[in-house]
């Protein structure tokens, strides 16, 4: 390295520690909403200028020994590791980031070897190569995204508990989980059973749907005369209930609860999506909360 250019080092690295104290200046969107949808465009809205700053970034370091003997093209070498640093960090980058302030804090330094620096710059390309592939996102595909939101549901009047068992049944079909689809609505199905259990004054059990179904039997083969006015006005509904109960229980229930080798697919999960759902409403509509 010449003489001069040696000289001029103080100067020409003096610059302000602006990367260090400028953590992440946004926010990722898939951290505000762990879980939860981020569309393609909102990724490229936040990480498209990022990234194509930092790649032009690591264009210049590829050729370090020209950019560090001029004192113009070394200030903007310096100038580029700072902001890869902050690029870095917007993009949660952490271990990349810090690999730049490894590099600047070098160039900053009062020892500085040109196969040095090369090896710096390409454990920073390395990091930042192995912390994106870390990042996975599930794709969802375009017809599925309605069952990723609570708006799918055409009644939001049901208790919370039983909407966040279709919010779960629905995410789990559209991210192809099948069978855990209909495992949840299974769950939601007996938010159902049970208050019908208690409108028919038994007790409920869980393990057994058969009960529910039993009772309604016995109420409807009761002769007419020995029949309430209120069940007679009821029996219809009632008779629709062990309808779905005897499809329900001996189709779905015990087989996604007990087999292991009982599995689903799409469109069978899709078409329970739209079972238990009418399920619900029916229930909710003639026993109201």
């Amino acid at each position: 390295m010449r003489a001069s250019m040696v000289k001029s080092l103080p100067s020409l690295f003096a610059v302000k520690d602006t990367a260090r104290r400028e953590r992440r200046a946004k926010v990722l969107p898939w951290e505000i909403v762990p879980y939860g949808l981020v569309s393609l465009k909102i990724m490229l809205d936040f990480a498209a200028e990022q990234f194509y700053r930092i790649s032009a970034s690591l264009m210049k370091f590829s050729i370090v020994p020209q950019l560090i003997l001029e004192p113009e093209a070394g200030q903007e070498f310096v100038s580029a590791i700072s902001a890869t640093e902050i690029h870095c960090r917007n993009l949660g980058l952490e271990f990349s980031a810090n690999q730049a302030t490894t590099i600047r804090n070098y160039l900053l330094g009062s020892q500085r070897k040109i196969p040095a620096l090369k090896s710096l710059c390409e454990e920073l390309q390395r990091r930042m190569s192995e912390e994106l592939e870390a990042n996975a996102f599930c794709y969802i595909p375009k017809h599925k995204l309605k069952f990723c939101d609570r708006g799918w549901l055409t009644d939001t009047s049901l208790p919370q508990g039983v909407i966040e068992e279709f919010q779960s049944a629905g995410r789990c079909y559209a991210c192809g989980e099948n069978t855990a689809c209909v495992f949840h609505l299974m769950r939601t199905a007996d938010w159902g059973l049970r208050r019908v259990a208690v409108s028919l004054g038994i007790v409920y059990d869980a393990r057994n749907w058969r009960g529910i179904g039993e009772a309604i039997t016995r109420k409807m083969e009761l002769k007419y005369q020995q029949k309430s006015s209120d069940w007679r006005k009821a029996e219809p509904f009632y008779a629709e209930i062990l309808t779905d109960i005897q499809a329900l229980g001996r189709g779905h229930r015990n087989p996604v609860l007990h087999e292991l080798e009982k599995k689903y697919d799409e469109n069978q999960a899709l078409y329970m999506l739209g079972v238990v759902e009418s399920f619900a409403l029916h229930v909710l509509k003639h026993i109201p909360e």
